[in-house]
Order: C-alpha cells, then sequence, then structure tokens
C-alpha cells in the first residue's frame, strides 16, 4: 500500500493535456498548431489495477474511464493517472503504449522509481 500511495504521489504532479481522437502529426513549421499524442498509465485502487492507453487528451480520456461507461475501466470510478508521456504523433505513443502493455504496468512503474 505504500508503494502505491507514492506511485499515485508521484503521479499527481503530472502535466496539462489537452484532447482529440484524430490523429494530427507535428511539423516545424505548426508548432503553435502542433498537437501533442499522450501515453498514460491508470490505477484503481478498487480493483487494484493498471490500464495503460494513449490520448490527444489525458484529461478527458480520464474522465470518460471515470464515467463508468468503459468495457474494462467502467467497473470501477476511481482512476487516478500515475504516468504520463509526450509524443509528436499518435504512432509513437502507439508504440510506446505497447512496449509498456508488453513489460507490464506494475513493473515499469517500478522501474521508474529505481
Amino acid at each position: 500500500m505504500a508503494q502505491l500511495a507514492s506511485v499515485l504521489a508521484w503521479g499527481a504532479s503530472g502535466r496539462q493535456f489537452e484532447s482529440d481522437h484524430s490523429d494530427l502529426g507535428c511539423s516545424p513549421g505548426q508548432l503553435f498548431f502542433c498537437a501533442m499524442f499522450y501515453t498514460y498509465i491508470l490505477f484503481s485502487e478498487k480493483l487494484n489495477r493498471y490500464y495503460i492507453g494513449q490520448s490527444h487528451d489525458v484529461e478527458s480520456r480520464l474522465s470518460e474511464h471515470n464515467s463508468g461507461k468503459g468495457i474494462y475501466t467502467g467497473k470501477t470510478q476511481d482512476w487516478v493517472l500515475v504516468f504520463s508521456q509526450q509524443f509528436d504523433t499518435r504512432a509513437d505513443a502507439m508504440h510506446f503504449e505497447t512496449k509498456i502493455k508488453n513489460r507490464g504496468a506494475k513493473r515499469f512503474i517500478s522501474g521508474l522509481k529505481g
């Protein structure tokens, strides 16, 4: 439980995000209008499980996950953001999402802590 508290505290200082589900890439001439993508990890204390995803708007996605409508995340409404990383393209975010899923979220988070 102490490890969970430290992970949650660590994730509480995350970044602010914007959203859309389209694949908008970044090019040097479009930096002002550039859309960023994020790979994120959520944790549910009730289920003691992690959820890994990617989105252009992590805050909106977190709200959707906590709305109770999702198949996997709809089982509870206590999901909290414990990790996120920004990418220039959706493809890069999806690739990193797959790498985390292959490794396992718990193991990935443990590796961040040292």
